[in-house]
């Protein structure tokens, strides 16, 4: 079997994690031939998506642009001609009549990645259409927070989103997702037969963590820290959380330590805020709270792999306020690793996910800030016991990411044979 893993686009960070460990363990499976990945070009030219550790696992390109190598590639595209209002039209027009079998190069950019292969896999299938492919399609639904939450994208775009993924569930040969949570969420929003989805878990560690010596943490921050690593969409909830803190009575006795995507900018001050409404409403509340940036808090933005393992290894206690996940937090997962003591939202999928761990949570309501500030106390006042849960919790038995792949490619298997969907 060939697959095609279809990503036209890509979100660095959580998502490249899970792709880059996901992918070689997926090549490995009995019957796997090849597992082509498929990403834009620019990801590529600047070298930020590392090469995945397996022989056949290939990289190709996805061209944003259809190259001009003729007068047939120039009427196969889109725009005006030498800027003049009105032969956009005309192009079309002359493209209908002339070349009435052309196809979107979409489509055939994709016929071109996908030549040989058995099956297309849609990673992160969000915010695109169901392409135009002539081979059995497999989908995973990471998660509905797209639907769930349309202040992030504006109702407008959130009403397109819908209408894509539901093109996504309805041509796909297979769905899957990561949670069961997920999945009834699905059912609810398109139909009782959603629930036949098939859920694989996937909030296992996405590396095998290095932790030789003592973690090396950047200067300025005290040696106890609570962190939370998460980009700054809204239903991270870093609102209640900043509010939490700001009321937490021991907050000047630790850091609240804060990376991810974005987060750097709650550092800037009034009136030079971030042109985005959710990076400004979140500076804006710093400054409202009378937060101080680098003394009551760290917001270190984006930061890479290396450093995300050694300010979670390093953490007092990791907390998680997310509103909503897909199929769990690897930031979680990562901690119970180091037997670092976790304080989570208690939502489904983090009930969910952890029901297989056997460290003590500390679960709060991530709508409330007193719950969060009840559940900090509670974890410092009982602290060695909540960090000695969490060390015997790093020998709990947890599945491989070859555990994951086994079931992804029987998935695969199944679509590209065209066998039934049961259940």
């Amino acid at each position: 079997m060939r697959v095609l893993v279809w990503n036209p686009l890509i979100s660095l960070g959580g998502g490249v994690r899970l792709l880059l460990r996901l992918l070689p363990a997926l090549a490995r499976q009995p019957g796997v031939e090849l597992v082509r990945l498929a990403v834009p070009e620019e990801v590529l030219a600047r070298g930020e998506l590392p090469r995945p550790d397996a022989p056949n696992v290939e990289l190709v390109p996805i061209v944003a642009e259809r190259p001009i190598r003729s007068a047939r590639d120039w009427l196969a595209t889109d725009g005006r001609v030498l800027g003049v209002r009105g032969t956009g039209r005309l192009r079309r027009a002359l493209r209908r009549r002339l070349l009435p079998d052309a196809r979107p190069w979409e489509a055939e950019r994709l016929a071109e990645a996908g030549r040989d292969c058995d099956v297309l896999y849609a990673f992160w299938p969000h915010r695109q259409r169901f392409p135009d492919v002539g081979m059995p399609v497999v989908c995973t639904i990471q998660d509905v927070t797209l639907l769930e939450f349309p202040e992030i994208l504006g109702a407008d775009e959130t009403r397109r989103e819908w209408a894509t993924t539901e093109g996504w569930l309805r041509g796909s040969r297979r769905v899957v997702v990561s949670s069961r949570s997920t999945r009834d969420k699905l059912a609810r929003l398109f139909g009782p037969e959603l629930a036949r989805a098939t859920i694989i878990h996937h909030a296992i560690s996405p590396a095998v963590p290095a932790a030789d010596g003592p973690p090396r943490v950047r200067a300025g921050i005290r040696p106890r820290y609570i962190v939370y690593p998460a980009n700054t969409t809204i239903h991270k909830n870093h609102y209640a959380l900043l509010v939490a803190w700001s009321r937490f009575a021991r907050r000047h006795d630790f850091s609240l330590v804060l990376f991810g995507a974005w987060t750097d900018t709650m550092n800037l001050r009034p009136p030079a805020w971030d042109p985005h409404w959710q990076q400004a409403r979140l500076a804006a509340l710093v400054h409202r709270l009378g937060l101080r940036p680098g003394t009551d808090f760290h917001a270190l933005g984006y930061v890479d792999d290396a450093e995300v393992t050694e300010l979670v290894r390093g953490a007092t206690a990791l907390i998680m306020p997310s509103l909503a996940e897909g199929g769990g937090s690897y930031p979680v997962e990562e901690a119970l690793d180091f037997g670092v003591p976790v304080l989570c939202s208690d939502i489904p999928v983090m009930r969910e996910h952890l029901a297989r761990r056997s460290a003590r949570i500390g679960w709060f309501d991530p709508e409330s800030p007193e719950a969060i500030v009840r559940a900090l106390d509670e974890l410092l006042g009982d602290y060695d016991a909540a960090r000695a849960s969490a060390v015997r919790g790093m020998h709990d038995p947890r599945p491989s990411w070859d555990d994951v792949a086994a079931e992804y490619a029987a998935v695969l298997h199944a679509a590209a044979a065209g066998e039934p969907v049961t259940g």
